[in-house]
């Protein structure tokens, strides 16, 4: 074998391992940020932060009473549950403005920080999860439940706030 093709063959050889060594070392940072609750956390932080003004819809603001009216609607309607100051929610809200500007649909939110005694009542008897889990405990018990739940998975709720 002359030079000049041990040379072609050698250059290819590198290129092709530093090829593998890219895709493997990017499978397993997608791992990482998919196992990884605070690369999730993270990478969901930088997400909702990047997006700009001009690509969001803003949520339509609804009450239990429109809650439960398109609850019963046999169109899907795509409603946030969230309450004021929930780091996850303030998170969440600018990455589901821009799908609702990119998709041309309204996404509601239903902010359980402005419930009085009926809406709560009203809301925990809406469904049968909600029944279920609203029975058992007061409304404040069954949010401190599903904090407990969701850092037991490895996030924390106050990361935000």
């Amino acid at each position: 074998m002359n030079n000049k093709v041990k040379i072609v063959l050698g250059v290819l050889l590198v290129a092709i391992l530093i090829g593998i060594s890219f895709f493997k070392s990017s499978k397993e940072q997608e791992q990482t940020l998919l196992s990884d609750p605070d690369a999730i956390y993270t990478n969901a932080v930088q997400e909702s932060s990047n997006v700009k003004e001009e690509e969001k819809t803003p949520l339509v603001e609804i009450n239990v009473t429109n809650y439960l009216e398109k609850y019963g609607q046999e169109n899907p309607s795509i409603i946030l549950i969230s309450r004021t100051g929930c780091g996850y929610c303030e998170i969440a809200i600018p990455l589901l403005e821009k799908l609702s500007k990119s998709y041309h649909i309204n996404i509601y939110n239903l902010n359980t920080s402005y419930f009085t005694e009926e809406d709560k009542n009203s809301f925990l008897n809406s469904d049968e999860f909600w029944k279920q889990l609203g029975g058992k405990s007061s409304y404040a018990k069954l949010q401190d439940e599903y904090n407990e739940y969701i850092n037991s998975k490895g996030f924390n709720l106050d990361r935000g706030e």
